[in-house]
């Protein structure tokens, strides 16, 4: 006998980290993902624990006046947006508390957050997309359903470049003669494990991620087939698990690298080297990061976790000296190719591990950190806390972590000024502080 799950109307006070709305019932939270604040909604619980739950909302009863109609169908079910329902202001307010809830819970910090900066553009920001490849009831390509590793064709996505689903439909296309070929990751068969795309605003790459360095000579050519793609790569990944790039990337058709514009710099990016995915405001970022260093002529900056030289490059004419550290080669390589095109001989790139400051950098008056989502190293914090940096400037792309990390540094002696939020992905409930 199946019993059904319960369900239960609840009223939504905010919402909270990872985009879900929270209720409370019979003291406990209760987490329900695609409400707004202030909704009357009928739910029913999936999960339920001694001290919270989590419900499937079934049916809005009381709408908040910020919900508006979510542009995509498949809205709710692919993982890629949250917050296709709340119109964009309301999007920008729950960002900003979300900051805020974060800095006071996990950092203990009454700090004043600045409102969100806005992106120029709501739909079609992203410059990147990566699509899963599998077996599903049949080969797909797509993005991940919510919290599983099934995949949803999603196409159109309005947060990408049109010409981008083109070539995951050429793909697709393909792959439903070849199914075969589908990665499967319980077993580690098949070839194909990701599609990824990437442009410049003149220029789209296809990368191919593969089990093997075999690739089909046709998903090649169909590829090349489609209008707007310039290049094809191939990236190399034979280890088990869903990590999706591996150690070798080769080019298979066209000139491979992508040349961004930022803060007046060109920059060089690898197929595989971060950048981030929304330029108009990766140039807001550095705008801040600019801002944030002030008048002063510094005599070192380092720039920590630089990827391919964006802040680095951005800053040189501010200090006598520039170091950025990172431990991609690729991305080093880059900012080395990048700084010879800039023109900036005072920019000097290390590999290594920003986590373990190397020695050899020599002491900076100022700091600049970009870590990933992880955050910064205790390590770190602790080299940071005895060197004292006149000033560091931090950018964030997890709340959680920059609060734990604003909390650390506080005990070393550092003071935190304000926070200024980025809006980097409308529709979704990420944002960069």
């Amino acid at each position: 006998m199946v019993t059904a799950k319960p369900e239960v109307e609840l009223t939504v006070s905010r919402i909270v980290a990872g985009g879900a709305g929270m209720a409370e019932l019979d003291g406990r939270k209760v987490f329900v993902p695609l409400t707004a604040p202030g909704e009357r909604v009928r739910a029913r619980l999936v999960l339920s624990k001694r001290d919270y739950a989590v419900a499937r909302l079934q049916e809005v009863l009381e709408p908040s006046p910020h919900r508006r109609a979510p542009r995509c169908p498949l809205f709710g079910r692919c993982g890629g947006c949250q917050f296709q329902h709340l119109v964009p202001d309301e999007q920008l307010r729950v960002k900003r508390e979300m900051v805020a809830d974060a800095l006071r819970r996990i950092g203990r910090l009454d700090l004043p957050v600045a409102p969100v900066l806005p992106a120029p553009d709501e739909w079609h920001y992203r410059n990147k997309t990566q699509y899963a490849v599998g077996i599903d009831r049949g080969p797909r390509v797509g993005f991940f359903v919510t919290g599983t590793h099934r995949i949803v064709p999603a196409e159109p996505c309005f947060l990408h470049p049109a010409r981008f689903d083109a070539a995951r439909r050429a793909c697709a296309d393909w792959l439903c003669g070849a199914a075969a070929q589908a990665y499967r990751e319980h077993d580690h068969t098949g070839n194909l494990r990701h599609l990824a795309l990437r442009t410049d605003g003149r220029r789209t790459i296809a990368l191919v991620a593969t089990r093997t360095r075999r690739i089909s000579v046709e998903l090649v050519e169909r590829l090349a087939a489609t209008p707007g793609v310039d290049a094809i790569v191939q990236n190399v990944n034979p280890e088990p698990g869903n990590r999706i790039f591996g150690p070798e990337t080769r080019p298979i058709l066209g000139e491979p690298g992508l040349e961004y514009e930022l803060a007046g710099r060109r920059l060089r990016v690898s197929p595989t080297a971060f950048f981030q995915v929304n330029t108009a405001q990766a140039e807001t970022i550095v705008a801040l990061v600019r801002e944030r260093l002030g008048d002063r002529r510094w005599t070192r900056i380092a720039d920590l976790y630089c990827g391919v030289g964006a802040f680095a490059l951005a800053v040189s004419d501010l200090a006598e000296q520039v170091t950025g550290v990172e431990s991609s080669p690729v991305a080093v390589a880059d900012a080395r190719r990048n700084a010879e095109l800039a023109g900036a001989g005072n920019a000097e790139f290390t590999e290594g591990d920003a986590a373990f400051l190397p020695a050899d950098i020599g002491p900076a008056d100022a700091v600049i950190l970009d870590p990933p989502r992880k955050g910064v190293s205790r390590e770190l914090i602790a080299t940071l806390g005895a060197a004292r940096p006149d000033r560091i400037v931090y950018v964030s792309c997890d709340p959680a972590t920059l609060a734990r990390d604003l909390a650390l540094l506080g005990k070393t002696g550092y003071r935190a000024g304000d926070v200024q939020p980025v809006d980097m992905f409308p529709q979704t409930a990420q944002s960069s502080p």
